[in-house]
Formats: C-alpha cells, structure tokens, sequence
C-alpha cells in the first residue's frame, strides 16, 4: 500500500513538471515573433501651408516658386 502512494505521488509529480516544460516552450514560442522588432514607421512631416487673401499679389508670389518645379510634379 505504502509503494502504491509513492508511485502515484511520482506520476503526479512528473506530470506537472512536464506541464510546467512544455507550458513554458509554447509562450517562448508564442512571444518570439512578436519580440522580433519590425520597421520603424516614418512620420512625414507636416506640408507648408500658406493663406493668401485679397491683399496678395499672386503675381509676386509666382516669382518666388522655385522654378525647378514642374507640372508633372503635381501629377
């Protein structure tokens, strides 16, 4: 009676230490991919906004595009 207890205390000791095994190998595997750092995301910087009202003279303005600007830029 008494090698019938140890033998079963054995197993159930066995068993969780299998459980704990193996439970601690699924989260390693489950954190791994998520861990692996992936491309930094690039902000883009805000546009230069400008306000023209009536005061403004478009043509003055026109003169202060940089001419290196071309219609297909704006495609």
């Amino acid at each position: 009676m008494q090698s019938k207890k140890i033998i079963i205390v054995c197993i159930i000791f066995l068993a969780v230490i299998l459980v704990l095994v193996f439970s601690g190998r699924q989260s390693n595997l489950m954190v791994t991919p998520t861990s692996s750092p992936g491309p930094t995301p690039t902000v883009m910087p805000k546009p230069k906004t400008f306000q023209f009202d009536s005061s403004t003279d478009l043509n003055a303005e026109l003169e202060k595009v940089d001419p290196k600007v071309l219609e297909s830029d704006f495609e």
